[in-house]
């Protein structure tokens, strides 16, 4: 055999090598990737968020002070709804110069939304006080899903001064 067949040879034999070194490898890193891909799945499922319940009611209109007559918006301030986005009943009830002879007692209910952190809710303007003195505000806002599944149910109450 002359130099130049044995170059052939060798060369070829190099060639074949390099080739099934190269196949070699992808195989070995494809299983290596597999398991990188499976650990990372693994690892980028997370458990279901729990949101800590801290659901406030703050009646915030009108201020404590008002005329007879003259038309208020009444409104509350739902803080802390990281829970809920449904929707919510509000029941206002008034009980103006409670315990006397010429008190009253008069009800307003509405609808709302609750959605998001920090929302005004349960709100409506009216001019049905009508006598001067105090007031007492009692809002109750029930928090109901879809099916009319009472979620949650939350009171609050507010003295007044009619003028």
């Amino acid at each position: 055999m002359d130099k130049r067949n044995r170059a052939i040879v060798i060369l070829s034999f190099l060639f074949l090598i390099s080739i099934s070194g190269y196949f070699y490898l992808i195989s070995t890193q494809k299983g290596k990737t597999d398991v990188l891909s499976e650990t990372s799945q693994s690892k980028s499922v997370l458990p279901e968020r729990i949101i800590p319940h801290n659901l406030r009611l703050t009646i915030i209109k009108p201020e404590d002070t008002f005329k007879a007559t003259e038309p208020r918006m009444f409104s509350a301030l739902a803080q802390g709804n990281g829970k809920y986005a449904d929707r919510i009943r509000c029941r206002w009830e008034f009980f103006v110069n409670e315990g006397r002879e010429d008190g009253y007692y008069k009800i307003m209910d509405n609808m709302g939304i609750l959605a998001g952190e920090t929302k005004e809710v349960c709100a409506f303007t009216s001019g049905f006080i009508d006598a001067p003195g105090s007031l007492r505000v009692k809002l109750t806002m029930v928090v109901f899903d879809s099916v009319n599944e009472n979620l949650e149910t939350i009171e609050v109450e507010r003295m007044f001064t009619v003028i």
